[in-house]
């Protein structure tokens, strides 16, 4: 899944979602032409003003 479609799915900015592949938080490659495909099956949901929870998704 590409990281732009990541950060609509799980109600984040691409910002964010970039900041956190960046960090590991994210896994994922970048291919030749510089899109960022995640790997993950999680979808991070916002819990409050900075409480985080990975919750698990079939895409």
């Amino acid at each position: 899944m590409k990281l732009s479609d990541y950060a609509k799915k799980a109600g984040i900015s691409y910002r964010t979602a970039w900041k956190w592949w960046k960090q590991g938080i994210l896994t994922g490659y970048q291919s030749p032409t510089g899109t960022i495909i995640i790997l993950t099956e999680k979808i991070i949901e916002r819990i409050g003003s900075k409480t985080w929870l990975f919750k698990a998704t079939r895409f």
